[in-house]
């Protein structure tokens, strides 16, 4: 769904920063990056919020028995 729009997906060791922060690898290795450029408009922002979070809805509870 969110390749559609051109964002990727890479799965790697959790973000440096997190774990200084001191915030436990299993969390942090659920966290989201996002970057944008300064060409990004909001429209577009609005489409990438749209399709994280129905992407978030659809696997939502999906490890909890």
């Amino acid at each position: 769904m969110l390749q559609r729009i051109g964002v990727r997906r890479w799965i790697r060791r959790p973000s440096p920063v997190l774990l200084a922060l001191g915030i436990e690898p299993e969390v942090a290795h659920t966290a989201v990056r996002f970057s944008f450029d300064s060409t990004v408009t909001s429209a577009e922002l609005d489409q990438a919020a749209e399709a994280v979070a129905a992407a978030v809805g659809s696997v939502q509870g999906l490890g909890r028995r």
